[in-house]
């Protein structure tokens, strides 16, 4: 999908050297979601003192539920994460980070051996995690290096209410896209903004009455479902066309895909009524 040389992003932005092109954010999450060993390890021993604590003895989470309490820490309990929901290891680790002076006087009143380890942590922890949080800047600074379209044309899809209309926005349009006319997107923002109407983008508004600002809008909205639709049609090929179904023609599969990926809902009612039914004598 995304090679440099013959995939088909190189081979789009060979006949349209304006498209912008960005990796699919499902990958992003997942990669971000995975920890590297030495972060595992910590993570892992985290989570050792949690459950520990929370799940080895009622009467121990009890004590130690009293001991926030007793102590007014910011929190009175320890959080649990669950891998299929990753971003909770953050809220987990920030709830454990905030009452750590706590978790180490229970653990040492309980003699666990993570109290001596988690006092030798305690100070590389955050130098580890500023560094970490600097790697992640540049990283990402990389990655959006490319990604040049202006902050006003994406705003403009989400909430076209906020632009102004004496701004730089149709100029930066019309640098996107050279078919948009500069002046009359600039007085369809007015007369969005005017009219008040929320669903600007419903098949309510005629395509004509917005012409230009429609452009702007498919561009941005267009980017970011074309790898997402790539793999679901991948599955969704594999479950309908299965080792029982190998004589399946290559029409059919595409007529099956299509109805497998669209997202349009038919009026079967109305196409009912318009069929020409034969009724036997």
């Amino acid at each position: 999908m995304l090679g440099k040389h013959q995939g088909v992003t190189a081979r789009l932005s060979a006949v349209t050297p304006q498209m912008q092109s960005l990796h699919c954010l499902i990958h992003q999450n997942v990669l971000c979601s995975k920890l590297s060993n030495e972060m595992k390890e910590t993570m892992d021993m985290v989570m050792k003192i949690i459950n520990f604590i929370r799940s080895s003895s009622s009467l121990q989470h009890r004590l130690f539920r009293q001991l926030l309490e007793e102590t007014e820490a910011d929190y009175k309990d320890l959080l649990l994460h669950n891998d299929v929901r990753w971003l909770s290891k953050g809220k987990a680790l920030d709830r454990f980070w905030s009452i750590k002076e706590e978790m180490i006087c229970f653990l040492g009143n309980c003699s666990h051996n993570k109290a001596e380890k988690f006092r030798k942590v305690l100070p590389t922890i955050t130098n580890r995690m500023i560094d970490l949080l600097k790697k992640l800047q540049d990283n990402f600074n990389n990655r959006f290096e490319d990604f040049s379209i202006p902050n006003n044309v994406m705003l403009f899809v989400r909430d076209p209410f906020k632009i102004p209309p004496a701004g730089d926005f149709s100029s930066n349009a019309k640098k996107l896209l050279p078919s948009v006319d500069e002046g009359s997107l600039q007085l369809e923002l007015v007369d969005i903004q005017k009219s008040g109407t929320v669903k600007v983008w419903s098949e309510t508004i005629q395509q004509e009455q917005f012409p230009n600002a429609r452009k702007v809008t498919v561009f941005i909205l267009t980017m970011f479902g074309s790898t997402f639709n790539c793999e679901s049609s991948f599955s969704h090929m594999n479950i309908i066309k299965t080792n029982s179904r190998s004589s399946m023609s290559n029409d059919r599969l595409q007529d099956c895909m299509r109805i497998a990926l669209t997202s349009h809902q038919p009026n079967f009612i109305k196409l009912a009524q318009k069929r020409k039914c034969n009724f036997s004598h």
